[in-house]
């Protein structure tokens, strides 16, 4: 189980290091440029990893496994989150060559602390308890000292 919490540590240096790595890239070849680099191969990676699950899917736990469409979302939503990784892939790099890596990072994270909060109360029907609204009121806080410092 400790391993689930090294996850989103790993993710947390992979959005930093790759922000960074487009934004070199970016000024090599231009945004949108490294953008349609990262796009493509995340097209190919995720293609051999579907591949990979559906010769092999009991080597995987069962939420990465493919299996039939069952949800009640309107279709246009299903656009959401491919919208989302392009706005990130592409804002990232953006507003690290423009306020800084530093700076950029800390307002998203405070942002993902406040949208989780309200994710998990509006959609998973989780009460955050004082002591987690606390730590979230106190990273923000401090990522307001980070960037008015």
């Amino acid at each position: 189980m400790q391993f689930y919490y090294t996850v989103p540590i790993l993710l947390g240096a992979m959005v930093v290091l790759q922000g960074g790595l487009n934004r070199h890239l970016g000024s090599n070849f231009g945004l949108i440029s490294a953008v349609m680099i990262n796009a493509s191969i995340l097209f190919l990676t995720s293609a051999l990893f579907y591949g990979i699950l559906r010769w092999n899917p009991e080597i995987f736990p069962e939420i990465l496994r493919p299996r039939p469409a069952q949800s009640s979302l309107p279709t246009w939503w299903y656009f959401i989150p491919g919208f989302c990784g392009f706005c990130i892939v592409l804002g990232l790099p953006w507003s690290i060559d423009t306020i800084g890596a530093g700076r950029t990072f800390v307002l998203l994270i405070s942002a993902q602390i406040l949208t989780g909060f309200l994710w998990d109360f509006s959609v998973n029907n989780i009460n955050p308890s004082l002591v987690k609204l606390l730590g979230g009121v106190l990273a923000i806080a401090g990522s307001i000292l980070v960037v008015l410092g």
